[in-house]
Parts: structure tokens; C-alpha cells; sequence
């Protein structure tokens, strides 16, 4: 893990021990759902999946996302494991054989071990919601970014569907990805 600030007696003043203590607190309190109102098709080319609504994220908690600038990005502003619970909904267009994979990629470069899952429909069409749950060890300014990709093109999409009703018995949109960050307890 990384490093967490620490006092030393005599030496730290009240502005550094609170602006530690608020660091570490709020980044001990990250709880975001991110997610994506579009339908989006899975290429054979590896490709990072955007989030186009942040659903919650904690004003001054360890993860930072744009919907605007780098929406793909998951970036960390403060050091810490957080754990990513990924939601793709993923939907068979056709009746080829192919699949699809989504996985986790930390800082652009690096495969987060073990990140992966796989949706294969042989033969026929179908929906279905893929669950990917992984802690990451994260320093500042490191990213997380939901990788995907089809091994047949135009085979599979992640779908959006959008919601219907009024009241209570309204139906909330489905979007076609939802990302969960939590920060894991230092």
C-alpha cells in the first residue's frame, strides 16, 4: 500500500495535521456511480468505454471523473485501494459465434490482473449483465479505465435503454455501463 501521512510530536502544525487528516478521511470516504446514457458498438479494436453521467460522486472524495474532458478516466486524488464494481450491459446483435471482454487498465498501459469477463452467445441473440469487481492500489493522479472489446465487429454492443412510466411505477433508464467506486478502509 501506499504511504499514509502520520504526525511526528513536535513538528506538525495544525494546518498540516488537518489538511492530512482531511486527505485521508476523505479519500476513506470515496462512494461514486458513474454511468453511460448511449448505446455504444464493441469494435474489434480495444477501446476505452465512457461514463457520460456521474450518478454521485463525493465532492472531496479519492476519485475524480469528467464528463466532459477524459470521460473515460477514473482518476485518484488520493492514495488508496479502491475497489470498481463494473455493470456492462451487454447485448448480442446477431447469430455469429463471437464474444466480447471488458476488463480493467490502469494508467493507459497496464491490464489490471484478473479484471476480466467475457460474454459469449453462440448462435443467438441475447442481453445480458456482465459483473467485473476489482480493488486497485492507486496513488495520485493514477486512472482507471473499463476496457472492452468484440472479437467479431458489429456482433455485440453495450445497450442503453431509456426509461418509461411516471410515479411510482415509473421504469428508471437502463444505461449501457454503470461504474461503482468505493475506497477500500486504510
Amino acid at each position: 500500500m501506499g504511504t499514509v501521512a502520520t504526525w511526528t510530536a513536535g513538528t506538525t502544525t495544525g494546518t498540516i495535521m488537518a489538511t492530512a487528516h482531511n486527505a485521508l478521511a476523505n479519500a476513506a470516504n470515496t462512494v461514486g456511480q458513474y454511468s453511460n446514457a448511449s448505446t455504444v458498438a464493441l469494435t474489434t479494436t480495444p477501446t476505452a468505454v465512457a461514463h457520460s453521467t456521474n450518478d454521485t460522486q463525493a465532492a472531496a472524495g479519492g476519485i475524480t471523473h469528467s464528463t466532459s474532458s477524459n470521460t473515460t478516466r477514473f482518476t485518484a486524488t488520493a492514495v488508496g485501494i479502491y475497489e470498481f464494481a463494473v455493470q456492462p450491459q451487454a447485448t448480442h446483435l446477431t447469430t455469429g459465434t463471437g464474444d466480447c471482454t471488458f476488463w480493467l487498465r490502469l494508467n493507459g498501459t497496464t491490464p489490471v490482473t484478473n479484471s476480466a469477463a467475457r460474454f459469449r452467445e453462440n448462435g443467438a441473440l441475447g442481453t445480458t449483465v456482465l459483473t467485473i469487481i476489482a480493488p486497485v492500489q492507486m496513488a495520485v493522479n493514477d486512472y482507471i479505465e473499463v476496457m472492452a472489446v468484440a472479437s467479431v465487429a458489429s456482433e455485440y454492443e453495450i445497450s442503453f435503454t431509456a426509461g418509461s412510466g411516471a410515479g411510482a411505477t415509473a421504469i428508471p433508464a437502463t444505461p449501457s455501463i454503470i461504474t461503482t467506486v468505493t475506497a477500500l478502509p486504510v
